[in-house]
């Protein structure tokens, strides 16, 4: 909700102004919750796309006595092979024909599609989409009101499982040196996290903490990276089964 606009010259002396808008987010969906802002003039063209709104939803009430049914969001008559969520509550999914789709309220809109299996997808608080591939990782930047322009960014090896923080820093699985990486579109650098080699890495997740939740399926472990990397070894781990490997992780903002 936009109330008004607040034009404050800026002193620089370009004739240019600051724009400050001041926007009060309501989400409907329970917890933390980021979302594109888009503001467009009446002429219909969009003037600014990298403002991120976030803002807390209702409090979960949950009775063991009487469960809620899961909803099923959309059927297909392919089978998935990843899927994340937005802070709207979107769902974006990567098919088993190598097509992306974003679902909004079941109704599935292709966006792109990739040259392999996409192991993981991931989307960032900004819009963009991102999944690994041989030798790049591959980005579906947003463009408003809903256009998504493929690019890539070359990187060493095979990115495989991937996912993003809020600032939009990309960390990822390299299957050929089975390391995690983490590349900063910022700086355009790349740092190896992790020390010693994963066994067979399958998901990648971030806790409320920043810490980097690596489910590595050939281990039958879950590992608990730190942002800053580690000096030898490998990092501690927080799941362990000899019986059942992990394929996928995911964290609350308890860190859990």
């Amino acid at each position: 909700i936009v109330d008004d606009i607040i034009l404050v010259d800026d002193g620089s002396g370009d004739n240019t102004v600051d724009c400050t808008v001041p926007i009060t987010f309501t989400p409907t969906q329970l917890g933390l919750r980021t979302a594109p802002i888009v503001l467009q003039p009446t002429g219909g063209t969009a003037i600014a796309t990298a403002l991120i709104g976030s803002g807390t939803g209702p409090n979960l009430t949950f009775d063991p006595a009487s469960p809620t049914a899961p909803s099923t969001r959309l059927i297909g008559s392919t089978s998935y092979t990843s899927v994340t969520v937005d802070g709207g509550g979107n769902l974006y999914v990567a098919d088993s024909s190598n097509q992306l789709s974003k679902i909004t309220a079941g109704t599935a809109t292709p966006i792109g599609s990739a040259a392999q299996t996409v192991p993981q997808i991931s989307v960032t608080p900004a819009g963009n989409v991102y999944y690994g591939g041989s030798s790049a990782i591959h980005q579906l930047s947003f463009t408003p009101p809903g256009a998504y322009a493929a690019t890539s960014i070359a990187s060493s090896g095979t990115p495989t499982a991937i996912t993003t923080d809020a600032d939009g820093n990309i960390y990822y699985y390299e299957s050929t040196s089975k390391s995690v990486v983490l590349y900063s579109p910022v700086t355009g650098l790349f740092t190896t996290l992790s020390a010693a080699a994963f066994s067979n890495v399958t998901a990648l997740a971030l806790d409320g903490q920043g810490n980097v939740l690596v489910s590595d399926e050939g281990a039958g472990a879950v590992y608990k990276l730190p942002v800053t990397g580690i000096a030898s070894g490998l990092p501690p781990t927080i799941a362990v089964s000899g019986a059942i490997a992990p394929v996928a992780a995911v964290s609350d903002l308890a860190g859990d």
